[in-house]
């Protein structure tokens, strides 16, 4: 017999591409969503305030407006997801330095190089396998569900890289979406 998961809740940082298609696929399935969201729901294609009514994210706190206050609200974001979740699973088919940090987060508890670490801070899967066609025996749900079920997930982050037209990457959210709607589906 399946055993069902404890999964509750998916949030994500709100921006285009991997964190966007996380919070549709779980409102599409009738899980919670939420998150915490860069300050005024910027995303790549500029401010997103539904994204708070939608889904249940919150903003950052204030910061200044210069890039490095943009970059500050972004790791911000990032970190808080992580530590609001039992557990993160990063969705990156290319090198994305933001995706990369949080998974270091993860494993480290600690963003950049400084300081000391804590060694495997919060368990992170990362997915980069999104060859269609998604169904119960494709690898990369079969990892995910069994991620989320040994590490008995309750509250699950999602993060990833956004979408990017010019690297022809502008089907990536939808993949991401149906990967996880497939992947959902077999847990609740």
């Amino acid at each position: 017999m399946e055993v069902k998961s404890n999964l509750e809740k998916v949030i994500s940082g709100g921006q285009t591409g991997a964190d966007q298609a996380a919070l549709e696929a779980a409102e599409k399935v009738g899980l919670k969503t939420g998150g915490v969201a860069p300050q005024n729901f910027i995303t790549s294609q500029g401010r997103q305030p539904d994204l708070g009514s939608r889904f249940g994210l919150k903003d950052t706190v204030p910061v200044n407006n210069s890039s490095y206050g943009l970059i500050q609200a972004y790791i911000t974001r990032s970190m808080l997801n992580v530590d609001h979740s039992d557990a993160t699973i990063a969705i990156r088919t290319k090198r994305s330095k933001g995706t990369d940090q949080t998974i270091r987060y993860c494993h480290t508890g600690k963003w950049g190089h400084r300081g000391p670490g804590i060694k495997n801070y919060k368990p992170c899967l990362v997915i980069s396998n999104l060859q269609i066609p998604f169904d119960s025996n494709h690898s990369s749900v079969k990892a995910i569900i069994t991620f989320i079920r040994e590490h008995k997930v309750t509250i699950l982050n999602i993060a990833g890289h956004r979408n990017d037209q010019s690297s022809g990457l502008s089907q990536f959210q939808d993949l991401v979406k149906e990967l996880l709607i497939v992947s959902f589906q077999q847990l609740t």
